[in-house]
Formats: C-alpha cells, structure tokens, sequence
C-alpha cells in the first residue's frame, strides 16, 4: 500500500467507496486485520462486548412485530460463543446447573434480577437492559396471544362505573 493511501486510513481519512475486487480493497482489509491482530484479547472482549450491548438496545428499539422475538438467553449465548467461553465452564463459574444453564441459553427459563445484576458485573452489560429484553418479549407475548381479552378495558367505562356508583 502506498504510504500516502498507509496516511490516509491510520488518520481515518478513507471516505471513498472501494470496489471489493480492488487492490485498495485487498489492502485496506489487510491494514484493519493488523489493527485488530495487534489488539490485546482484553481489548477485543471490550469491542465484542460493546457490539452485544448495541445489538440488545438495537432489538430493544425494533418493531419486533415485524420480526421474530429474540430472548435475552440468545444475546447471553452469542456472547459466550463470541469471548470463547465454555458453557459448561460458565454454569461452574455461576455455580448453577448446566442444564439450567441450558434453559437460560435456549429461552425457555428468564434471566432473574440476580443474575442479571452478576451478568452486568462479568460483561459490563447493564442489568436493567438484559430484563428490558425480556420485559418486551413477555409483553409481545401475552399481548399477541390475548390482545381480544384487553379490548375490553376502556376508560369510558371505567368512568361510567365510577358515577354510576358515586351517584
């Protein structure tokens, strides 16, 4: 790569699209390998970290209506799978039952308060966002399921009960 276009990207000037076939291509993706090669594992469990954390508030924001429910047990595994770390190695770490682990992992058992607190301590991830996850998921859930049930409840009728009986 020649020490201009070398210039260019180290200072972040490198705004121009780049076809994929290119040299310049082959080139840049070699500078930004190196960059990450020379990263410490520390410093790409930070990053690895950051882009779940983004990925949560992303799915936090969806329209899920439109997509499929994604329970914070996944976000939890894609993380393990992403920093390497061994399922059973951390149900042992937790101190809790693979198995349970499993459940947490697969969506069939929610993430409690506790955990969620220790979780937050281990990756960095707040607590309050892994059970905003699964608070919206619940709430799909039973809304779609019953949402003939909850059209019902109108404030017009509350407040036609409250006179009647004031009255």
């Amino acid at each position: 790569m020649s020490s201009l276009k070398q210039e260019k990207i180290s200072e972040g000037l490198l705004a121009v699209q780049i076809d994929s076939k290119s040299s310049d291509f082959h080139d840049f993706k070699q500078f930004l390998k190196s960059k990450v090669d020379s990263l410490s594992i520390d410093q790409r469990n930070i990053i690895e970290l950051q882009s779940s954390r983004i990925e949560m508030l992303e799915y936090l924001e969806s329209d899920v209506k439109k997509k499929e429910l994604v329970e914070a047990g996944k976000f939890l595994k894609e993380i393990l799978k992403k920093l390497n770390i061994k399922q059973n190695k951390f149900s042992e770490y937790l101190g809790i039952k693979p198995s349970n682990l499993s459940k947490l992992l697969n969506g069939d058992r929610s993430i409690g308060i506790e955990l969620s607190i220790i979780l937050e301590e281990i990756f960095g991830i707040e607590s309050n966002l892994w059970t905003r996850v699964q608070m919206k998921n619940k709430l799909l859930k039973i809304s779609k399921r019953e949402l003939q049930s909850y059209k019902k409840f109108k404030l017009r009728d509350l407040t036609k009960l409250n006179k009647k009986n004031a009255g």
